[in-house]
């Protein structure tokens, strides 16, 4: 279903935009009161509200690390960083412990069920 806002004038319907593809397609019109608020005349209320409120802080991070600026908590860390490195972490914590077969064998098994499955089709 699509909406159209336009005006009815001498009898016929005038949409404020062009609307292609639909010739000859069944409507509804609903005719507004006067008085009826429009949503759009809202969202833009809205913005113009928040837009007059807005104030200049100087901190880049404050809607991000509002915790840390109220109640003094540690920063959050953004998606760049992190408190561990992730390669020194991983780096020798295999050692001993035959990763490389295990994840073949894990493999074997998988291509042993895919094959079981295409013989019972």
């Amino acid at each position: 279903m699509l909406s159209v806002k336009g005006i009815f004038r001498k009898g016929a319907a005038f949409p404020e935009e062009t609307i292609e593809g639909r010739e000859n397609q069944p409507v509804i019109i609903t005719f507004l009161e006067s008085n009826e608020i429009d949503e759009e005349d809202d969202w833009d209320e809205l913005i113009r509200l928040i837009e007059d409120c807005v104030i200049n802080t100087g901190i880049e991070d404050l809607a991000h690390q509002h915790n840390h600026y109220l109640y003094g908590r540690r920063k959050k860390m953004n998606e760049h960083e992190s408190e561990i490195d992730p390669i020194k972490a991983l780096r020798g914590s295999t050692r001993g412990k035959k990763l490389t077969e295990k994840l073949l064998k894990s493999r074997r098994e998988d291509l042993e069920l895919e094959e079981a499955k295409r013989k019972r089709r």
